[in-house]
């Protein structure tokens, strides 16, 4: 008989918030599992998983509210796509040519959309923010709106 057990046969009434934190220890356990079958050292998989304890509230905000989400096309570009974006990213693919050209080689993945999302994530580098980026991307693998992107075959 488990807690998950009662909340579905209704004998516990959990909040979501309990329910999330629960299921978010289940996940981080099959995260673990995977890695590890991955062929990951056990150390670094726990040192990295220690990083996070809970869905990071702040990083699911501002998910919600990325400006790709929120514009209309043409002020999104207008704002987004500047000169200086493309300038910074014509001197990082000067730069970093031939690493993306072996990144292609290994994982298939075209160079320009890498650059795209580069850009737009991090404006080359530039902005790096004040996430801790296993929580992070932990808390958005867990979030479930991009549950594909984390299946074993991406």
């Amino acid at each position: 008989f488990t807690l998950a057990g009662a909340a579905a046969t209704g004998l516990v009434r959990l909040s979501s918030v309990a329910l999330a934190a629960g299921s978010y220890g289940a996940f981080l356990s099959d995260v673990r599992r995977q890695a590890l079958g991955m062929g990951l050292s056990e150390g670094i998989v726990d040192a990295a998983l220690r990083q996070t304890r809970e869905p990071n509230a702040k990083v699911l905000k501002l998910d919600r509210h990325q400006p790709e989400f929120t514009l209309t096309w043409a002020q999104y570009r207008e704002k987004v796509l500047t000169s200086a974006k493309i300038e910074a990213g014509r001197t990082a693919y000067g730069t970093y040519g031939n690493t993306l050209a072996k990144v292609t080689s290994a994982t298939g993945v075209d160079q320009q959309p890498i650059m795209g999302i580069w850009g737009l994530e991090s404006y080359y580098g530039r902005i790096t923010g004040g996430f801790n980026v296993v929580d992070a991307l932990a808390t958005l693998a867990f979030d479930g709106r991009r549950a594909a992107f984390s299946a074993p075959n991406c």
